[in-house]
């Protein structure tokens, strides 16, 4: 059904696996991140500067790829918010848990700021986080996920 990046026939496939958000707004500009896959581990994200990645907490850099890909590459305004994620989705075991990450992450931040990002363009700022990120990836698992 699909063709990957490195020419590979693929087919995707709902799995009984999942990624979720919650989120809230707060004033200001800073993007406060809690990752339940990760020990509870949180990060600041400073929404009015330049997104960088962080050496330390590299999960976190999937979230930031969207934060970047949404505000820097669509100029789009994103507000302050408090998010927390997780979900069932194995680490490391080519089901892609970044992909699922970063489509919760850009859903919450969707609707919390009422950007009107249909779920095409959605994967598409997915995908563009995750070579941001530096994982030149296709498209297929930012629209599975």
């Amino acid at each position: 059904e699909h063709t990957d990046y490195n020419d590979g026939f693929v087919m995707p496939c709902a799995i009984d696996f999942h990624m979720a958000a919650a989120i809230s707004p707060c004033d200001g500009t800073t993007f406060e991140v809690a990752a339940a896959d990760f020990n509870g581990q949180k990060v600041e994200i400073d929404l009015s500067k330049p997104m960088v990645k962080d050496e330390k907490a590299t999960w976190s850099n999937y979230v930031r790829g969207v934060c970047k890909v949404l505000q820097e590459d669509k100029g789009l305004k994103l507000k302050g918010a408090k998010m927390a994620i997780g979900g069932n989705v194995p680490q490391g075991g080519g089901l892609s848990s970044s992909a699922a990450m970063e489509m919760a992450t850009a859903t919450a931040l969707n609707a919390l700021n009422d950007l009107k990002v249909g779920p095409k363009e959605l994967a598409l700022v997915g995908q563009s986080a995750e070579h941001w990120v530096g994982c030149n990836c296709g498209i297929m698992d930012q629209f599975i996920s």
